[in-house]
């Protein structure tokens, strides 16, 4: 068996660099090129990790140390690990050119980048990781290194909203390592495929089991819910994400929440579902598309009634993210792959409106749009690569968010055809709804922002904001791509969704025959 040493790099790469950028503390000039350099490799190595998944049609296993499954550190890439890959180093590069010009040169001193690169160790690793032990050591790593981004700087706002961010994803850590325990006390093994494997045998299936194990799939849908800001659980979320640097809300809000998201989508799918399926219930995925109903409205709700640019963003990570748990709770096919098209659609668009966010407040000295307006007759090309994120993101054709909802809309269309459940049109109803309301949404930050008469001062000249607007190009131009190409990234999406699907002639597969011998 090949050894796909490759999958290693994603995250050895920042890690290396996160040091560097410890030991050069003195240095700013030296942290941001190391960090771009680091970034930009990862990015590489993501694009060929891409490559040999998707196009080559293989699924890539590294065994650190050659221990034989289900024992040892294994790291896996299907084709959700690829696509998820991809798009976080895509956006852990780009938001760090951004950072390069946005970050004071106090913060650069005082670690910024390296724990920034901590982070996005953390990301990657939350992707690769084939245990549900290492999960939570990487998620650990990842909220370790936002809980510093959050603080950094250390004025009184952030350190109020890092307060309770920190406190509730503490609490939600310490339910994550006792799911993992008693999720090992009952199935003898760590290794995720193993789990998939035992949970389906009827020995496992006891009276005793499927209690315990109910209870450990709420523990993970708690936690998960926590970091991916599902209803009720969202409550932290606005407020934190607003008030660090803009270079900082915006890996928060386009990076941090999915990889809750993807969380949730591995191991309900590779675990829970898969018990579910052998008992005959599907407790868990009505109530996680009803779940996801909530979500999307109570999170548009509270945009529309924001008139702060960045809360207004922050709650619609909320909403955005309730489609994307409707699709998981749904479980089809169709529904799984318009989830996994509307994470990615959500991290490139969602980033790109916080790095405009970034500018506006740079030009205009706040984010309170009733004190702001006319930015469009400064800045033309900023008010456009916002328009065209802002209409991707209420799902406007040919962006890319139409796409993903409409696939996840079809597939709950389908899924009411055939079974008449009620609760599924109040969902897609409700879906509908959150989209013309996101619209809504973004018009008024357009009026109020970009257009009519300026009621602040604008200085573009002394905020340098020209080098900002790179960043926001690239996003602006993926969320074109993905909705001229959106044959493509649904084909991507489709597949990983028929690998989640049947992960015996996939994952397993490709995990516990990548055997060594001792």
């Amino acid at each position: 068996m090949i050894q796909w040493i490759e999958l290693a790099y994603p995250v050895i790469i920042p890690l290396g660099i996160g040091i560097l950028c410890l030991i050069f503390r003195t240095r700013p000039a030296l942290q941001k090129a190391l960090t771009i350099v680091s970034m930009a490799s990862t990015f590489i190595v993501a694009i060929y990790i891409f490559y040999q998944v998707y196009f080559k049609q293989q699924i890539l296993v590294l065994n650190l140390g050659n221990w034989s499954p289900p024992f040892g550190i294994i790291f896996v890439a299907d084709l959700l690990t690829a696509t998820m890959l991809i798009f976080s180093a895509l956006t852990s590069l780009t938001v760090g050119i951004y950072a390069l010009f946005y970050i004071d040169e106090g913060r650069a001193r005082h670690y910024f980048f390296a724990f920034y690169n901590f982070l996005i160790v953390g990301v990657h690793g939350s992707f690769l990781t084939g245990d549900i032990f290492n999960l939570y050591v990487f998620f650990e790593v990842m909220l370790m290194a936002s809980y510093a981004l959050a603080t950094l700087g250390n004025e009184p706002s952030q350190l109020t909203e890092s307060i309770k961010y920190t406190s509730i994803n503490l609490v939600a850590s310490a339910f994550f390592v006792a799911g993992v325990g008693v999720l090992y006390g009952i199935v003898g093994t760590l290794n995720m495929a193993d789990i998939s494997q035992k949970v389906t045998q009827a020995a496992f299936l006891t009276t005793t089991n499927k209690g315990v194990f109910m209870v450990v799939a709420v523990i993970f849908l708690t936690v998960f819910g926590i970091k991916g800001g599902i209803f009720p659980l969202y409550f932290w979320l606005p407020g934190t994400y607003v008030v660090p640097p803009t270079a900082v809300s915006a890996i928060f809000g386009g990076l941090l929440t999915k990889v809750g998201i993807y969380c949730l989508l591995r191991v309900f799918s590779l675990i829970f579902y898969r018990a579910e399926s052998v008992t005959g219930t599907n407790y868990l995925s009505t109530i996680i598309m009803v779940l996801g109903g909530f979500t999307m409205i109570l999170g548009v709700f509270g945009a529309i009634i924001q008139y702060n640019f960045k809360k207004i963003l922050s709650h619609h990570i909320i909403s955005q993210v309730g489609y994307m748990i409707f699709g998981i709770g749904l479980g089809t096919v169709g529904a799984i792959a318009g989830a996994i098209l509307h994470i990615v659609h959500n991290i490139v668009v969602k980033t790109s409106l916080f790095l405009v966010a970034g500018i506006h407040e740079r030009l205009t000295q706040t984010n309170d749009l009733k004190k702001t307006g006319g930015l469009a007759n400064h800045v033309p090309l900023v008010a456009t690569f916002f328009l065209i994120s802002a209409l991707a993101l209420a799902g406007v054709p040919p962006l890319s968010g139409f796409f993903s909802k409409f696939i996840l809309i079809k597939a709950g269309v389908e899924s009411f055809i055939e079974t008449r459940r009620i609760y599924l049109a109040i969902i897609i109803v409700i879906s509908l709804i959150t989209s013309l309301l996101t619209l809504l949404s973004m018009i008024k930050i357009w009026i109020l922002g970009f257009w009519g008469e300026s009621k602040t001062p604008v200085v573009p000249q002394q905020t340098k904001y020209r080098s900002l607007i790179p960043s926001i190009v690239v996003f602006a131009f993926v969320a074109v791509l993905m909705g001229v190409f959106a044959d493509f990234f649904y084909n991507v999406t489709l597949t990983a969704a028929q690998q989640l699907k049947n992960p015996e002639a996939h994952y397993i597969k490709a995990v516990l025959e990548h055997q060594f011998p001792r």
